[in-house]
């Protein structure tokens, strides 16, 4: 190898650095300024069912009541849990991946009223 072709090669690995670099700062920048906001929100609200009568009741009766608590959400959670164990040697963040997803399903509900805080967030966001 020449000498010129060994300065290339080290050029190409300080910039793909400068890149990486870059990139961290960036993913940073955004990790602060989500967290900023969300510990800057006035207070935390959380998403709650509607009352039997209101408009979306009927819609989310029969989305959460009778498809995610119902046979159809239990026989996903379990299907994706079965899934995720099956592939447990073949790759085993995509399976634990899987086996989260499984278990999220069942609580559904509960995972939906504890993440209305963050939704709720996006208004007071100013722009």
């Amino acid at each position: 190898m020449s000498a010129l072709s060994i300065k290339e090669n080290q050029l190409q690995l300080q910039l793909s650095d400068e890149k990486k670099l870059k990139a961290l700062h960036v993913v940073m920048a955004v990790f602060v300024v989500m967290a900023l906001l969300l510990l800057g929100m006035p207070d935390a609200v959380a998403f709650s069912a509607p009352a039997a009568g209101t408009p979306g009741y009927e819609v989310y009766d029969l989305i959460v009541n009778d498809i995610i608590k119902g046979p159809i959400g239990q026989a996903g959670g379990v299907f994706f849990m079965a899934k995720g164990a099956s592939e447990l040697n073949q790759s085993p963040w995509k399976a634990g991946a899987t086996v989260v997803g499984g278990g999220m399903l069942f609580q559904a509900e509960a995972l939906s009223t504890s993440f209305g805080f963050s939704i709720d967030a996006l208004s007071y966001i100013p722009f």
